[in-house]
């Protein structure tokens, strides 16, 4: 489920399925819209107080807005929750978090510009490269591109 609209549908069939809301809180995220993905993740936590990974995405939300200094407590206690119900991936962010002078966005930035000359890479090489995981934790996976053969 990829498309905010066929997530929004799930979301109004099912509307206390805290995974629905992580989705779609990730969609947002995903299009820069922080505001709006943190309020799915933070629905998402209410309807599961022990889900880990809505704890980190919200955390890295707040990380990647602009006004992520004002906000550095509540990124902090948000990978702490994270950490403590078990997610394997919040530790990293939060030690750059708990370090951080400066606006997060030049780190960021350089991310972007990676995912982009990925994402080009695709459209050149005869390979298929899939982007794993969310957030700041990705990596490839690299498969021989299969041809489509006419009917």
């Amino acid at each position: 489920m990829t498309d905010l609209k066929t997530c929004n549908k799930a979301i109004a069939a099912d509307p206390l399925n805290a995974a629905l809301y992580l989705r779609r809180g990730a969609i947002h995220q995903g299009k820069g819209d922080h505001t709006r993905a943190i309020s799915d993740f933070t629905k998402a936590i209410i309807l599961k107080p022990d889900y880990a990974h809505a704890y980190y995405l919200r955390g890295l939300s707040k990380y990647l807005r602009k006004d992520s200094l004002v906000d550095k407590t509540g990124i902090i206690k948000d990978l702490e929750k994270a950490i403590e119900l078990g997610s394997p991936v919040a530790g990293r962010l939060l030690e750059e978090v708990r370090e951080m002078k400066i606006s997060p966005y030049f780190a960021v930035v350089k991310w972007l510009k990676n995912i982009q000359l990925i994402k080009e890479k695709r459209k050149q090489e005869k390979v298929r490269l899939d982007i794993i995981g969310s957030g700041l934790d990705i990596y490839l996976r690299e498969e021989p591109r299969r041809e489509l053969k006419a009917a």
